[in-house]
């Protein structure tokens, strides 16, 4: 009987889409970004206690503090060596992924020549898969799967700097 129960109560702890997209886009003067995050994974690392609430724009807004402060602590990239600081510039609630996405930058003098992302994004869920693109000149260059047993992966762009990089690390 117990273990009829814990078998019933398992499916409502879990949530069916453990996934978050990572786009980044090198650009010029910096990074680009775009994280979509499930609702789910969202109000359980930011406390918030109904997943549901965060599918409200208005909602979102009132919370957004938070919810930047877990994504910026979540979101492991390292640019030429340094970690990113997202600069915050808007989100977006995706109903039909039951997702909110946020749009970031992070400024500089160029763009970075090898990009480091860690993951998975929220690895207190064991499931949880971070799918990765990395774009170039507009160009998808880059994709990867980060979860429990690849968590990391490094690019190494087009630039010189980039290029330079890779030639080293194939010494």
């Amino acid at each position: 009987m117990a273990l009829a129960f814990m078998l019933a109560a398992l499916p409502a702890s879990a949530h069916q889409e453990p996934y978050s997209y990572l786009d980044l886009r090198l650009e010029p003067q910096g990074l680009r970004g775009r994280l979509v995050a499930h609702i789910v994974d969202l109000s359980h690392e930011s406390g918030l206690a109904a997943p549901e609430s965060l599918l409200d724009r208005r909602f979102v807004a009132a919370h957004l503090t938070e919810l930047h402060g877990v994504l910026a602590s979540h979101l492991m990239i390292l640019a030429d060596g340094i970690r990113v600081r997202p600069d915050w510039l808007s989100f977006e609630v995706v109903p039909e992924r039951r997702s909110v996405a946020f749009e970031w930058v992070e400024r500089s003098e160029r763009a970075p020549g090898v990009l480091e992302v860690r993951g998975p994004l929220f690895p207190y869920d064991p499931p949880h898969e971070t799918y990765l693109n990395v774009y170039e000149r507009g160009t998808l260059k880059h994709q990867d799967l980060l979860d429990r047993s690849h968590r990391a992966t490094t690019y190494y762009s087009g630039s010189r700097q980039g290029g330079q990089h890779e030639r080293e690390r194939h010494r």
